[in-house]
């Protein structure tokens, strides 16, 4: 998990993206799917702390 203090993909509306792993020459899916990239961007973040509703947000 990566948290991060800048937009590391610029475009995007999503305060969280997660990646999975996928092979580059042949683009298979990595078989196990329990390693993940996920990056939270702060800069996006911007509820007050009265708004936190779900487990992803608290």
């Amino acid at each position: 998990m990566n948290i991060t203090d800048f937009e590391m993909f610029t475009g995007q509306s999503e305060v969280i993206s997660r990646f999975a792993f996928k092979e580059t020459q042949r683009l298979f899916d990595y078989p196990d799917n329990e390693i993940k990239l996920i990056f939270i961007y702060l800069p996006k973040f911007n509820k007050p702390l009265s708004d936190f509703a779900t487990l992803t947000d608290k």
